[in-house]
């Protein structure tokens, strides 16, 4: 059955009120957009939410009318604005939903870290419950830039190590690039080379084939001792299975050559 254009465009003003809410949301998170299928599917069931919350208004508006004050005449235009009104506040409250992985996290375990200290009782309450260990958040890469910013090290193609603070990071681990600040290329005897003359560096997300996420001094148990045994550790086994790479100056190099 194929459709007209006036009837195309009815269709599309009845779901306009779906695909603002998924428009705003797709707009405002980092989950990526789903088939044209998809869309149209959500904008049906986004739809549904905001005529739903607009009977409701309707219903109330009508009361208030016959019984406090009129405010005017219930109209196409009214209810036109109404909807977009209700779709923009939902479009809103899904995202924040979304980017603070309410309310998974108030049944998870590791919820009592994120809930403020007048939700935590409602954390033990429900997280017995264990209804689901899932979070909101697209994929396990954002849930770990999400849950608490600090200094990362990216392990670039090349054996190459940049230390710095990720101002922005990538959505997508396949797309994207890295804007670091305060960088530092790491060497292989344990020592760095601070990038003094650089103040933002851009890495492409393709580069990038591993990541640390480094604990905060405060958070760290080990003792100078443990960390610096650590650290003699660490290189000379990089030296046992590189007993031919004299330090790897071409690192060096490449930190000169972006400074």
């Amino acid at each position: 059955m194929e459709l007209n254009s006036t009837e195309i465009i009815r269709v599309i003003y009845q779901l306009l009120p779906g695909f603002i809410v998924a428009w705003i949301i797709y707009g405002l998170t980092a989950h990526l957009k789903p088939s044209y299928f998809e869309r149209i599917i959500q904008a049906l069931i986004f739809t549904v939410f905001v005529r739903a919350i607009l009977v409701v208004i309707h219903f109330f508006s009508i009361l208030i009318g016959e019984n406090v004050y009129s405010f005017g005449i219930w109209g196409d235009k009214t209810e036109f604005v109404w909807s977009i009104t209700i779709a923009i506040s939902i479009g809103l409250f899904f995202t924040w939903c979304i980017n603070n992985d309410f309310p998974l996290f108030l049944f998870r375990n590791d919820g009592d870290e994120i809930c403020s200290r007048n939700f935590k009782w409602l954390n033990k309450l429900l997280s017995k419950i264990k209804l689901t260990n899932k979070t909101l958040h697209p994929t396990e890469w954002y849930s770990a830039f999400k849950s608490e910013p600090g200094f990362i090290v990216l392990h670039l193609t090349g054996e190459r190590r940049l230390y710095g603070w990720p101002k922005q990071y990538p959505d997508d681990p396949q797309h994207g690039h890295f804007l670091i600040e305060e960088a530092e290329w790491l060497l292989d005897d344990g020592s760095s080379a601070p990038l003094y003359s650089v103040k933002q560096l851009l890495i492409s997300s393709s580069d990038v084939e591993q990541i640390e996420f480094l604990k905060k001094p405060a958070e760290i148990e080990a003792s100078t001792e443990d960390l610096d045994k650590a650290k003699k550790l660490l290189t000379d086994l990089y030296k046992k299975e590189n007993p031919n790479d004299d330090q790897r100056p071409e690192t060096v190099s490449k930190a000169d050559t972006i400074e």
